[in-house]
């Protein structure tokens, strides 16, 4: 009852309260009419993105901008976007080409590569090794005793049902 007495109490109107000029609230109104959510908070998730109005647009002779540069729905966005690479994109070569055109290393250049990237590797220290040598070790030993364990179990269990004992 409560929510009923609510809804009936009528608030008194206190008419529009602007803090704009009369020039600037007229542009605003006039760039607000254009809009299909006018007001109003977007109820999906999506936020209205990307979904055509169902409000006919009123031809203004001006494009629709927003500080100068021209705004543009997500969907116009992702068709440049998409024009840009494929504009962009280099064909790629048939593999004949690419055979042609590749260069193959010298023994020596190839060996000199390689002593660069070892000579940039982390290696470990002698302490290290034998850590992780001894961590790997029994690790191992642990899972082999495991699955060994199961495989016997397993074995002994088939051998029962099949013999019927």
């Amino acid at each position: 009852s409560r929510v009923r007495s609510a809804e009936r109490a009528q608030l008194p109107d206190l008419g529009p309260v602007s803090i704009l000029g009369p020039a600037e609230a007229s542009a605003l109104a006039a760039r607000a009419e254009a809009r299909s959510s006018t007001g109003r908070a977007p109820v999906s998730k999506t936020g209205g993105w990307g979904f055509k109005s169902l409000r006919a647009c009123q031809p203004t002779g001006k494009l629709p901008t927003d500080h100068g540069v021209r705004s543009m729905n997500r969907e116009t966005k992702r068709a440049m976007d998409k024009a840009e690479r494929s504009k962009d994109k280099v064909t790629r070569p048939t593999p004949q080409q690419a055979a042609a055109k590749r260069k193959r290393t010298g023994v020596r250049q190839f060996a000199k590569e390689v002593r660069g990237e070892l000579a940039r590797v982390a290696w470990p220290n002698r302490q290290e090794v034998v850590t992780y040598s001894i961590v790997v070790l029994v690790s191992v030993a642990f899972f082999m005793a495991v699955v060994g364990g199961l495989d016997y179990g397993f074995t002994k269990l088939v051998v029962k049902v099949i013999s019927g004992a």
